[in-house]
């Protein structure tokens, strides 16, 4: 099969639950599964539905000739891969290495009992070729609540969570192709900005996907034990001879060459429940036991088969499921790896983009404020402060009555906007403004008050961006701090 490899970038953070309900709120995952990318390209498909793209729509998406991987995080740059199951470390910290479970015998057991080492499982976080490693993914908290539409407010007793995937973050995924067809169509339908999760319709989900060159080419490692290590690159689907989805596979069902047999004392298997949404239905996919990415089955193999570096096994390879790597580099010929990963941290992987998306505005280029004013020369702490008490000083009586949570509202719109144009429409906009609509109209169309926070930001057109932008919210968090003794 042909194979092309794509990047994808999140504007937005992006809610993708580990289960489709629950009352909890549910980690998110740490991945984005090849079915999101298959969803964007089939919609369209649905959306413009003539009776020749009928014929194509079966052709590409129900014979597994087109398969969408999963988006791992790129560290430095560089692909990543799953965590080995197979690995452990030392829960004491008494040791820094890496022990390969199927490789450790019982006087290498005895000798990490005598050393006081405790081995726990790695069951997180992603590694590269380059031997460098994340330990885990920081996943942002977003606390909600319901909307009553009838009295225009929060619903009551009505609260929930979502975790979320950073944006800033780039992820990178395949799509494994028959020769038949035309990579063109597909990207026609996946390239640009699409939305991806849960919470589309809110501040959720905006990504940016576009072609990349950058792929890795996986070595194969040859083991003295004549042992195969098969590595679960994705996660793996695997229905039994009853019809229903087995975490223990025979090595029949798992499409191992006949006279295989996988080695279950060896080998590190996780499993879960997998739930699915489908949005055309609007309802629930049936369940499926699913082998874990990461997983790693350690079989005898007959030496007459010389299996490649890559596969597929199982079932569902449309979705990103069912992706192995055989005999992979980073799986060596010994039980305790010494040449230490590097640890990366996730936030240093992160770009530091921050902006506020207004839909269809003409003046704004996100990229280009942000960058513009990162790189001129801001006005210093102190003369904000400065600034900011003076003013504060010449509003303490204009401002008698306006509460805490509408200076919070202005900080907080603040801390979003990209750039001074971005935020004085997010203030002050006829249409969309927050001081000039709703029931804050109210408080702030009071005497001169308006012109006064307008002038606040003219005044300082000579300041760059982020200077301006910190002094507004230095502003109203002084103001907010006054509030009761001003009422007063």
């Amino acid at each position: 099969m042909n194979k092309a490899s794509f990047r994808c970038t999140l504007l937005n953070d992006i809610i993708l639950s580990s289960l489709s309900a629950s009352e909890e709120p549910q980690d998110s995952l740490d991945y984005i599964p090849g079915a999101k990318f298959l969803g964007i390209v089939a919609n369209q498909f649905i959306a413009n539905n003539t009776p020749e793209k009928e014929e194509l729509f079966c052709n590409l998406f129900l014979k597994d000739k087109l398969r969408f991987g999963n988006a791992y995080p790129l560290i430095n740059e560089k692909v990543s891969f799953p965590t080995p199951s197979c690995w452990y470390s030392d829960k004491n910290k008494i040791s820094e290495n890496v022990y390969q479970l199927h490789f450790i015998n019982k006087e290498i057991r005895k000798k990490l009992v005598s050393d006081d080492i405790q081995l726990k499982q790695k069951r997180e976080g992603f590694i590269n070729l380059q031997k460098e490693e994340i330990t885990e993914i920081n996943q942002q908290f977003h606390l909600k609540s319901a909307y009553d539409k009838e009295k225009r407010r929060s619903k009551e007793s009505q609260m929930f969570g979502y975790y979320s995937l950073p944006s800033g973050s780039v992820w990178q995924f395949d799509i494994d192709y028959d020769a038949d067809i035309q990579l063109s169509v597909i990207e026609n339908h996946l390239l640009g900005k699409k939305r991806i999760g849960r919470s589309r319709s809110a501040e959720f989900g905006l990504v940016e996907i576009e072609k990349t060159t950058t792929s890795e080419a996986i070595p194969q490692n040859t083991y003295s034990s004549g042992e195969t290590l098969i590595y679960s690159y994705s996660n793996l689907c695997i229905y039994n001879s009853y019809g229903s989805t087995t975490g223990t596979p025979t090595s029949e069902e798992l499409g191992l060459p006949p006279g295989s047999q996988i080695l279950w004392e060896k080998s590190q298997i996780r499993t879960r429940r997998y739930q699915s949404w489908n949005r055309k239905r609007f309802n629930r996919d049936a369940d499926r036991l699913i082998i874990v990415k990461g997983s790693v089955f350690v079989c005898q193999i007959p030496n007459e088969y010389k299996l490649p570096g890559e596969l597929w096994l199982g079932s569902h390879f449309s979705e990103g499921f069912g992706k192995v790597l055989v005999n992979p580099i980073f799986l060596t010929d010994e039980a305790e790896i010494k040449d230490h990963y590097t640890k990366v941290k996730w936030k240093d992987t992160v770009s530091t983009l921050r902006y506020a998306v207004i839909a269809n505005d003409p003046f704004y280029s996100i990229f280009e404020s942000w960058y513009s004013a990162k790189n001129t020369t801001p006005v210093t702490e102190l003369v904000i402060l400065e600034e900011v008490f003076i003013k504060k000083s010449q509003a303490k009586d204009k401002f008698k009555g306006v509460s805490s949570s509408q200076w919070g509202k202005i900080r907080n719109y603040a801390s979003y906007a990209g750039n001074k144009d971005v935020l004085y429409k997010l203030l002050f906009s006829e249409d969309s403004g927050c001081l000039m609509r709703g029931q804050a109209q109210e408080i702030w169309r009071v005497g001169d008050r308006i012109d006064f926070m307008k002038n606040l930001i003219k005044e300082k057109n000579h300041w760059d961006d982020r200077s301006i932008i910190q002094y507004v919210v230095r502003f109203a968090a002084e103001m907010a701090k006054n509030t009761e003794k001003i009422i007063a």
